[in-house]
């Protein structure tokens, strides 16, 4: 299946307006324990529930680095995080704070050290490539995209002829692939003229529902079926 086919229905595609709704009672236990985070709630939800898109989290990051942050990871997360996870975040948001930046361009030298600085924050590359595509920064000249789970399920199952080339994608090695797979998206992104962020946006929501569809020609019904 060749991705050619979708070109139009990708270039279409609304994804600043791609939106999910939170409830305010859903982070109320992190709001205990974080005045950071408290203050932060108090200041967003004006309803019990909100609703953020894409647009808002840019938005957001391209105006304060802490509101950013925790933009994305409500849009993110909707429903919290497994365990403890956003706790550790929010215990290590000053190291995350020194290694975001808005519209910053790094090398794969410097990302490599990125990941190292957040090891033990339970940021693992989907919230971190989230990170970094509302930031949006870039790596070896490549703007950052998200790389989540349904992502790489995708690439691995090889459904698309042009995205063949990193097939062997998982995750032990999403990690070693992530720049990789930034020059892949934005290359395929370019020979059709889109915006990468329309192609992953394209690959989350369709991209393991669709099946090539032959032209074939189905012989009419019986008179009596039609009947029936």
């Amino acid at each position: 299946m060749t991705l050619e086919k979708y070109v139009s229905l990708i270039e279409n595609l609304p994804y600043l307006d791609q939106a999910f709704e939170t409830k305010q009672s859903t982070w109320l236990r992190e709001c205990k324990k974080s005045h950071f985070f408290n203050q932060f709630c108090v200041r967003t939800f004006s309803a019990p529930i909100l609703k953020i898109s894409r647009h808002d989290v840019f938005t957001a990051a391209s105006n304060d680095l802490d509101q950013g942050i925790l933009f994305c990871i409500l849009w993110g997360y909707p429903r919290n995080m497994r365990g403890n996870n956003f706790s550790n975040i929010l215990s290590s948001i000053e190291k995350i704070k020194s290694i975001v930046s808005y519209d910053k361009q790094v090398t794969s030298q410097e990302f490599q050290i990125m990941i190292n600085t957040l090891k033990g924050s339970s940021i693992g590359l989907s919230t971190l490539s989230k990170l970094l595509y509302f930031f949006r920064m870039k790596i070896d000249g490549h703007q950052c995209l998200i790389l989540d789970k349904r992502i790489v399920e995708i690439f691995k199952n090889g459904l698309y002829f042009e995205l063949m080339s990193i097939k062997r994608i998982n995750d032990y090695n999403k990690i070693e692939l992530y720049v990789e797979y930034l020059r892949l998206m934005s290359d395929t992104a370019n020979k059709f003229n889109l915006l990468p962020d329309k192609l992953e946006f394209f690959l989350f929501h369709f991209g393991n529902s669709l099946k090539h569809s032959e032209n074939i020609a189905f012989p009419p019904l019986s008179q009596k079926t039609r009947m029936n």
